[in-house]
């Protein structure tokens, strides 16, 4: 069973999105897009993929997509969301570009919570 609200929801970039837009499996692109630039959308994967959503866009893949997830073990780089088989170095991210924007990414966000104070 679904939860109704998962506390991740709050934080999706899709939130306040036309649903119709995550249900066109046809024409993916523009959710897709919504998703890669989603700070939950690893949540989002996972949530689908433990609760077997059968229709839909979720953390930037179709149902196919998931499916060959499923299958083959492989996961979803949460930069760009590009699948690949986790082995050796490249374990969270499909490869050195993605960890190093992702590093720089976290670093700017780390710096704006916590501004330099001068005295």
């Amino acid at each position: 069973m679904v939860p109704l609200f998962e506390p991740w929801k709050a934080d999706a970039a899709c939130a306040g999105s036309d649903p119709d837009l995550f249900y066109n499996e046809l024409d993916p692109d523009d959710a897709k897009r919504v998703c890669k630039g989603c700070p939950v959308a690893d949540d989002c994967l996972q949530s689908a993929l433990s609760n077997r959503e059968l229709h839909g866009i979720w953390g930037g893949l179709t149902t196919r997509e998931r499916d060959r997830v499923r299958r083959h073990r492989t996961v979803a780089c949460p930069q760009c969301l590009r699948l690949f088989k986790p082995g050796g170095d490249q374990r969270k991210y499909c490869c050195t570009g993605c960890a190093t924007e992702a590093r720089s990414v976290a670093q700017r966000k780390w710096a704006r919570r916590h501004p330099r104070q001068t005295v």
